[in-house]
């Protein structure tokens, strides 16, 4: 019997439903194979409601939503600093964590958490979308991201 070997992986999601059910059925069949997890995201109401519910290791970090002005939304100077405003904490989880993989699932949240690990070699980042039209989250990471899955 060949023993598979256990990842380290951060799942980034949040703000609605709509990203926070399908990274918390993710994170549960990581868990279910060995994997360590922990969820990453803002701590909304919405996100406290569901994760608490959940067996899954939550970690919460500061991100504001993006206001949507166009395609240059993600390049506004405010804009980046939002995103910018938790990185420190962020990189001291990161350092602390330290993730085989980190899986963006979209949704402001997934911003802040995919940008600080992008900035790491070793850390696999991968960006996860579940609409069939990609959101503005995901489209601005698909810049700066290895690799994308679309179901």
């Amino acid at each position: 019997v060949v023993k598979q070997k256990s990842y380290s992986i951060i799942i980034a999601a949040g703000g609605t439903g709509g990203h926070i059910f399908p990274a918390l059925a993710i994170a549960n069949h990581f868990k279910a194979n060995g994997h360590k997890v922990v969820i990453a995201g803002t701590g909304n109401e919405l996100e406290r409601k569901i994760f608490n519910q959940s067996d899954i290791e939550v970690e919460y970090f500061k991100a504001r939503k993006i206001k949507r002005k166009g395609f240059m939304t993600v390049f506004d100077p405010n804009t980046y600093q939002i995103i910018s405003s938790s990185d420190a904490k962020l990189i001291k989880f990161l350092k602390d964590f330290e993730p085989d993989l980190v899986l963006g699932m979209g949704g402001y949240p997934s911003i802040s958490i995919c940008r600080a690990v992008n900035r790491s070699d070793r850390t696999v980042v991968i960006i996860h979308e579940q609409n069939a039209k990609a959101g503005l989250a995901n489209r601005y990471l698909a810049w700066t991201t290895a690799y994308a899955v679309i179901e």
